[in-house]
Order: structure tokens, then C-alpha cells, then sequence
């Protein structure tokens, strides 16, 4: 799921991301916050950066860290989170959070 760009969203994962009021727009921000960052992209600037939007937005990084798994990966567990991101780079991470963002709020 991870290198697949079009993987369904697992259900159970998809209700969970869908049952917290705010999420979606916390990924925008994550979205938006990751698009901007100009410095380098590893798993520990990515961390930083997601950090950063929670404390933004006044919730606890772990908040922001299951949604982002299921917007890029479509899955509720997989690898380890960070070292993936940057694995799969920038573009793909931001393009993959919009789209889902888009598509959950279409349902």
C-alpha cells in the first residue's frame, strides 16, 4: 500500500480518521505545513514539522499521526510512519494528504 498511489482507505481506518470533528482540516494544515517546510526532507525534519502543527493547532502530535497514516498510506498500521514520508517524498506525501482530505469530504 505504501508505493501505491491509488490504494483504497481500509474502512475501520476511514471511520476512525471520519469520527473526530477537525480532522480534516488538521490535515490541511499538516498538508500545507509540510508543503512549506524548505529544509531538509528526513524523518526527523518531518517530525518537527508535524510537531510544530500540532502545537499550532493546541493537540498532541499523536492527534495528527494516525490520520496522516491512513490520508498517505490507506492503512491504519503499516511501517514505521516518519522513515515512509520521507521515503516517498514531499510531493507524493502532500499530494496523497489533499486527495484524501478531498475525497473524505466528498462522502
Amino acid at each position: 500500500m505504501l508505493f501505491d498511489d491509488h490504494a483504497p482507505m481500509e474502512a475501520d481506518a476511514r471511520a476512525k480518521v471520519l469520527a473526530k470533528p477537525g480532522t480534516l482540516d488538521q490535515l490541511e494544515a499538516v498538508a500545507a505545513a509540510l508543503e512549506s517546510h524548505d529544509g531538509p526532507w528526513s524523518a526527523d525534519a518531518i517530525k518537527a514539522v508535524v510537531q510544530q502543527t500540532a502545537d499550532a493547532l493546541g493537540v498532541k502530535i499523536g492527534a495528527l499521526l494516525f490520520p496522516l497514516r491512513v490520508a498517505v498510506t490507506g492503512a491504519g498500521h503499516g511501517a514505521d510512519l516518519m522513515p515512509a514520508l520521507e521515503l516517498l517524498g514531499r510531493e507524493t506525501v502532500v499530494g496523497r494528504v489533499r486527495h484524501r482530505v478531498q475525497a473524505l469530504r466528498s462522502l
